[in-house]
C-alpha cells in the first residue's frame, strides 16, 4: 500500500495562486486594444479599470472575440460598452476555496482579486488555481 503524499496543513488563501501582473485597461480602451494587450502578455481576461484601479470588470478575450465575430460590437468600440454592473470580486486574503465556490457558483473561469477598497490587486483564474493545487509554480508573477 502506498501512503498518500503529505499536504501542508495550511489554509490557501487567494493570494498564493493569484496572478498580480495584469494588464487593465481603462472603459474607453477601444474593444480592438484591449484585446490586442492582453493576447500580448500572454493573458486571457481584459480587465477593466476606472481611473482610481476600482475593478470594473472581467472579460474573457473568447467572450469578446466571439462578440466580434457575431458583429455584436466592432473594435472600435469602446470596451466599457459591455461590462456588467456588479462584476465578481474577491480579496487577496479571502480563502482560496472561498474563491473556488464563487466561481463555480457564477459559472466563470475568472475572478478579480481587489484590495479593501475595491482596487485591481490581481485575477484569479482556473489556470492559477490548478496550479496552485497541483504544487506546480506559475509562469506568471504573484503577489508576495
Amino acid at each position: 500500500m502506498t501512503a498518500a503524499p503529505s499536504r501542508s496543513r495550511r489554509v490557501a488563501r487567494v493570494r498564493d495562486a493569484m496572478t498580480s501582473r495584469v494588464v487593465a485597461v481603462d472603459g474607453e480602451t477601444s474593444i480592438g486594444s484591449a484585446i490586442d494587450g492582453t493576447l500580448a502578455v500572454g493573458h486571457t481576461h481584459v480587465v477593466i479599470v476606472d481611473g482610481e484601479r476600482r475593478l470594473l470588470d472581467v472579460i474573457p478575450v473568447q467572450l469578446l472575440s466571439t462578440a466580434l465575430l457575431a458583429r455584436l460590437v466592432t473594435r472600435s468600440w469602446p470596451v466599457g460598452a459591455v461590462t456588467v454592473a456588479d462584476p465578481l470580486r474577491i480579496t487577496a486574503d479571502a480563502l482560496l476555496a472561498d474563491a473556488v465556490a464563487a466561481m463555480l457558483d457564477a459559472a466563470t473561469d475568472a475572478i478579480g482579486v481587489v484590495d479593501e477598497d475595491g482596487r485591481l490587486v490581481g485575477i484569479l483564474t482556473w489556470p492559477d488555481v490548478g496550479r496552485h493545487v497541483a504544487g506546480v509554480p506559475s509562469t506568471r508573477p504573484r503577489r508576495p
